[in-house]
């Protein structure tokens, strides 16, 4: 096929003051092109990723009713990204 290509653009250089002419005149130079090319492929992807969540609390305070008043921080990754809240 490059070959046919080249055998065509080889051409039009050879003929290219007359083609100059012609495209002055109004004319434009044709270029027939056929092609036949077919592709056959397949693929495939695998992708597993893992969770990992960390978090980190202390307690800060013991209310009345002996419930308890804590704050903490979250750690989370998945895959290359990582998250922190406080």
């Amino acid at each position: 096929m490059l070959r046919v290509i080249a055998e065509r653009v080889a051409d039009l250089v050879e003929r290219q003051p007359e083609l100059l002419e012609r495209v002055g005149q109004g004319a434009m130079p044709v270029m027939n092109y056929n092609s036949d090319i077919k592709h056959d492929g397949s693929g495939s992807i695998n992708n597993s990723e893992t969770v990992v969540a960390k978090i980190a609390v202390r307690i800060v305070d013991v209310l009345p009713n002996r419930n308890l008043v804590v704050e903490g921080r979250r750690d989370s990754a998945c895959g290359c990204d990582r998250e922190a809240a406080g």
